[in-house]
């Protein structure tokens, strides 16, 4: 199966010399007024009906601080029902955590020790099953997708630089398996806005996220033709 991404970002800073060029103002830049912008890549796979697992990878290169608001999400959609999302967040001094979660669905079940599920509002309802961990920059994140079953999907993280793996939950869907399309990942602000640190301590989201892996669903093998016994020839 081939991967496609389509690159929808251009970075603020090349935006802001082209104006300059054109003796036009830029953006004030995000330190300034305390915003993240968003950086997004989108991906299908193609020659796959529908997925069965998936698995994507976040390294954060640069925290920019504790206090900031960004969720570093990989979003993506179900061949019923509507769509899902997970990844980490930085919440704005509070705890940081890990999440999954699921539009227009009611049923959830925790994970590992310390998960915990919960009903979510505001930009459409769902569910979402989420983790505090105060993970590292530069420890690269792997965050799993599987169905289980029933309508059912777990999602795992691992940390493949520590070795260690948590279950957030399991969140039960209409679905049966994932959309190969209509896939989204990146960076944004998880709150609107994120509070500037003091200007010696200004640092930028830097983050890096590796290739997705899938698997596909399966189709059956056909049986194959019955043998026709032969007779033997009579001498």
């Amino acid at each position: 199966m081939t991967l496609r991404h389509l690159f929808g970002t251009t970075l603020a800073t090349t935006a802001a010399a082209a104006l300059a060029l054109l003796g036009v103002a830029g953006p004030t830049h995000a330190a300034d007024i305390g915003t993240t912008p968003g950086t997004y890549t989108n991906y299908s796979f193609s020659g796959a009906p529908a997925l069965t697992e998936v698995t994507w990878s976040t390294t954060v290169l640069h925290d920019p601080g504790y206090t900031s608001n960004v969720f570093w999400s990989h979003q993506f959609g179900f061949n019923q029902g509507n769509g899902a999302y997970l990844g980490m967040q930085s919440n704005g001094g509070s705890s940081r955590v890990l999440l999954f979660s699921v539009w227009d669905v009611s049923e959830a079940t925790a994970g590992s020790a310390g998960s915990w599920c919960q009903s979510f509002g505001g930009e459409g309802e769902g569910m979402s099953c989420r983790m505090n961990l105060d993970w590292i920059a530069g420890h690269t994140y792997t965050f799993k997708v599987a169905a289980e079953g029933g309508g059912w999907f777990g999602a795992t993280v691992a940390d493949t630089t520590a070795g260690t793996s948590y279950k957030l939950g399991s969140i039960k869907t209409p679905a049966t398996a994932i959309s190969p399309s209509a896939w989204s990942t990146g960076p944004s602000t998880s709150s609107g806005t994120t509070p500037a640190p003091p200007a010696t301590t200004s640092r930028s989201a830097t983050s890096a996220s590796g290739c997705p892996r899938a698997t596909a669903v399966r189709s059956p093998r056909p049986s194959p033709p019955p043998r026709t016994a032969e007779t033997p020839a009579r001498p």
